[in-house]
C-alpha cells in the first residue's frame, strides 16, 4: 500500500531525525562502558543507542507534541532542522569525498552509523 505522509506527518518526522542526531552526538559524547564491558565504538555503539532510540517515547508523538518537546529542551524547530540539514550535508560529503559508506574505524565523527 502507498502511503502519502500529510503536512503535519512529514515535519514530525524531520523534527525526530533532527532529534535523534542530536541524541545520538550527546550519546556517543557521553558513553562509557560498564566496569568490565569492553568499549564499543562505530556500529557496534550505534546498535545499542539504536535499540534504545526506538523504544523512547517520542515514536509516539504527534507533531504538536514533538514540538513542544523541542521546545522545552531549548531548542526552534529551525535549529533542530539546521541540525539535520548539517548532518546530511557532512555525510554526502563525507562519503562522496572517499566513495565509501562509514565503517568503525570512521567512529571518531559526529556521524550516526548508518
Amino acid at each position: 500500500m502507498i502511503a502519502i505522509p500529510t503536512k503535519s506527518e512529514k515535519e514530525c518526522s524531520l523534527l525526530v531525525d533532527g532529534l535523534r542526531i542530536l541524541a545520538w552526538q550527546a550519546y556517543k559524547a557521553e558513553y562509557k562502558p560498564a566496569e568490565g564491558q569492553k568499549k564499543l565504538e562505530g556500529l557496534k555503539l550505534y546498535e545499542v543507542f539504536s535499540k534504545e532510540w526506538e523504544n523512547h517515547e517520542i515514536h509516539k508523538m504527534d507533531l504538536p507534541k514533538v514540538q513542544k518537546l523541542v521546545k522545552s529542551l531549548g531548542y526552534s524547530e529551525d535549529e533542530i532542522k539546521e541540525i539535520r540539514q548539517d548532518y546530511y550535508s557532512r555525510k554526502s560529503s563525507y562519503n562522496n569525498g572517499n566513495g565509501s559508506q562509514y565503517t568503525e574505524s570512521n567512529s571518531s565523527t559526529d556521524q550516526p552509523a548508518f
